[in-house]
């Protein structure tokens, strides 16, 4: 094993290059084997417990799917580390120099040394807290450390592959309710209703009278008639029941 650095956090793993020729090979047949070989993606395993790089690396390797370039065990060396090796992608830890430093922050500046670097989160929590953070960030899968190791395995293929991994059904729960949200908070803003006009819909959808309506608001019929009128014009429709269904549609009651 070679080490890359003087204080023994950051190592590249460079295979050893054997000398000889077995029987039967030649160049064509060396030239296949290295030609599969610089075709399995280039991890970059950055992780602050060396015990644990070191498995997730055998593990790696013995699928014969990867190449694991090196392993960096403190965000001080992260980005040397991802700036020599220029891995294809790098297994990120968010607890990194003995839980001191949030390894999402090291995201930005990573994709700033190769920008078409992938970035995989393995993490111990299990909790949805850094999950959002992670995926606006653009990271492209969010995997548990205990998770089963064909599963990681096949997730860091697909990610090699181009897809985003949320193995975790927790996750894609928490993932798809914030994406829902979004979109409700998109569609009303887009639909120009203030709070006041969303909640008329509201008790509107809930078959209060427009005497009912003005009685809660302090507003006369006409006034809840007018401000109504108003409502189906930026809501594009003609009725009250119109505009019920649309809000209910946008998500807005």
């Amino acid at each position: 094993m070679e080490s890359a650095t003087s204080n023994a956090t950051y190592e590249s793993k460079r295979p050893a290059r054997s000398t000889e020729t077995e029987p039967g090979s030649g160049p064509q047949s060396a030239q296949s084997a290295q030609s599969v070989q610089s075709a399995r993606p280039r991890i970059l395993i950055i992780d602050d417990h060396p015990i644990f790089c070191d498995g997730l690396q055998a593990l790696l390797e013995r699928s014969g799917r990867f190449e694991v370039v090196g392993q960096a065990w403190s965000s001080a060396d992260a980005l040397s580390a991802a700036r020599e090796l220029k891995p294809d992608i790098v297994l990120l830890d968010i607890e990194l120099d003995n839980k001191t430093v949030n390894g999402l922050d090291l995201v930005h500046r990573l994709r700033g040394v190769r920008r078409e670097t992938k970035i995989i989160v393995l993490t111990a929590h299990t909790g949805g807290e850094f999950l959002m953070y992670a995926l606006r960030l653009g990271v492209q899968a969010f995997l548990q450390k205990d998770m089963p190791p064909r599963l990681l395995l096949d997730a860091v293929s697909q990610v090699q592959a181009g897809e985003r991994v949320l193995p975790n059904p927790h996750h894609v729960t928490v993932a798809l309710t914030e994406l829902d949200q979004a979109i409700q908070e998109r569609d009303r803003a887009h639909s120009g209703l203030s709070d006041q006009e969303i909640e008329m819909l509201r008790m509107a959808a809930s078959g209060h009278k427009n005497k009912a309506i003005g009685d809660q608001e302090y507003w006369s019929e006409i006034t809840v008639k007018r401000k109504m009128q108003t409502v189906y014009k930026k809501l594009g429709v003609s009725s009250r029941a119109q505009a019920v269904a649309e809000a209910i549609r946008l998500g807005l009651i």
